[in-house]
C-alpha cells in the first residue's frame, strides 16, 4: 500500500518479548547466549526483555493477552523453506511443530509488534514459488519483519542481534539500526578478536506502509 507515517516512538525504553524454540528433533541453538547479548547490548540505557519459555506458538499468543504489545517480538528458532516457508517451534511436549505463515498470522491477530524479528535461518529467503516468510507477514499486516535470507551460524546471528539492539536502544530508526549493525559485523573494531562476518549481508528487513522509524525514546 501507499507509504504512511510510522507510529510514534514509545515514551518508554525499548521493550521486547523473546521466545526461543528448541524441539528435541533439531540441533540445539545457543539462544541463551543470544538472550544475554541482547541485554548486554543496551548497556546503561537498559531495556525491558520478557522471556517466554515455552517455545509454543499458542503460549506465546496467550502471553500477549492483557499486556502492552511489545516494541519487538523476537523469535529464535530454526527456519525452513521446504516444502513451504515455515518456522520450527515446539509443541506442548517439546517435540517439533512446523509453523506456517498462516499459523503465525492467526495466532498474533491484531496484536502485532512494531517489529517481528525472526532470528531463524531462511526466514527471509524466497521460496521457489512463494514469497519469503518475512515478506508475506508484512503483506498480512505486520509493520516490519526482520529475518535471515539464508543459513546463518549461531555466533553470527548473536553478534548481529547484539549490535542491532544496541542501535535500537540508542534511538536509531529501524532501517538505520539494520545498516549500522551490518557495518559493525563486516568491519569490527580494530581491538576486537572476532573476524569480519561472512553473513552480515543476509539480514533482511521488510517494511509495511507504517513500518520503520524510531521504536522508543525513553529511559525508564
Amino acid at each position: 500500500g501507499p507509504r504512511r507515517d510510522p507510529q510514534l516512538p514509545s515514551k518508554h525504553r525499548l521493550y521486547a518479548l523473546f521466545m526461543a524454540a528448541a524441539p528435541r528433533e533439531e540441533r540445539h541453538l545457543d539462544f541463551e547466549c543470544e538472550e544475554w547479548a541482547i541485554l548486554r547490548a543496551t548497556g546503561s540505557i537498559g531495556m525491558d526483555l520478557v522471556v517466554e519459555e515455552s517455545g509454543v506458538l499458542e503460549r506465546l499468543a496467550e502471553s500477549l493477552v492483557g499486556r502492552e504489545v511489545p516494541d519487538v517480538l523476537h523469535l529464535s528458532c530454526h527456519g525452513s523453506c521446504d516444502p513451504v516457508p515455515s518456522l520450527l517451534l515446539e509443541d506442548d511436549f517439546g517435540g517439533r511443530r512446523t509453523v506456517t505463515i498462516d499459523d503465525v498470522a492467526s495466532a498474533l491477530g491484531t496484536r502485532l509488534p512494531r517489529l517481528l524479528f525472526l532470528s531463524a535461518c531462511n526466514s527471509a529467503s524466497p521460496d521457489r514459488l512463494l514469497s519469503s516468510f518475512a515478506a508475506t507477514l508484512v503483506r498480512r499486516g505486520a509493520p516490519a519483519v526482520l529475518g535471515w535470507g539464508g543459513s546463518v551460524k549461531d555466533a553470527e546471528a548473536t553478534r548481529f542481534s547484539e549490535a542491532f539492539y544496541r542501535h535500537l536502544a540508542h534511538g536509531e530508526p529501524l532501517s538505520a539500526a539494520l545498516a549500522l549493525a551490518r557495518s559493525d559485523l563486516v568491519r569490527p573494531d580494530p581491538g576486537d578478536v572476532v573476524a569480519s562476518s561472512r553473513d552480515w549481508h543476509l539480514a533482511r528487513l521488510y517494511l509495511g506502509p507504517t513500518g520503520g522509524g524510531v521504536l522508543s525514546r525513553g529511559r525508564t
